[in-house]
């Protein structure tokens, strides 16, 4: 059985806020600047830009969605941690990089996607989770960000 803590973390009211959800609450979360995803013994903690979601800005890419975080239980609840080792990954249109990130953590080797300006924002969140371009003695795994163009190029270029 998988175990799945959100916490969230931001203003409200002009107060901090500090605060972990039974289950997911997507107007907390996308009003949240930080979101600390608990799966197990696995932590994931990402940086958003709840003000910064309309389309001149960040747009969708600025939060994490419920989505990411039943798909990121999901890969620690259905497949084996031996069997991300290594392993390939490329998240295309990651907004924050939750699931790239965890799966990071889990030992593949990811490369997180998405539009040019939400790169710097998947860039704060790999080094916020102390992940690197590659594995070190503390994590097996890796992250690097590519703009989403560039994945067609990519994907031609791995040796699969």
């Amino acid at each position: 059985m998988t175990s799945l803590k959100i916490q969230v973390k931001g203003w409200e009211d002009g107060e901090p806020v500090n605060r972990l959800l039974e289950k997911p609450d997507r107007w907390l979360m996308h009003a949240s600047d930080q979101i600390i995803l608990h799966i197990d013994d696995v932590q994931v903690t990402v940086n958003q830009k709840p003000h910064a979601v309309t389309a001149k800005k960040l747009g969708v890419g600025a939060c994490a969605w419920e989505g990411e975080m039943l798909l990121a239980a999901y890969l620690v609840a259905s497949i084996p941690r031996h069997r991300y080792q290594g392993m390939r990954v490329i998240e295309l249109g990651s907004g924050p990089g939750l699931a790239g990130l965890l799966v990071a953590k889990l030992g593949a080797h990811v490369t997180i996607t998405d539009i040019a300006k939400v790169l710097p924002l998947i860039r704060e969140n790999i080094h916020l989770n102390g992940l690197t371009h590659t594995p070190t003695t503390t994590c097996s795994g890796s992250a690097e960000v590519m703009r989403l163009w560039c994945v067609v190029w990519l994907a031609r270029s791995l040796t699969w």
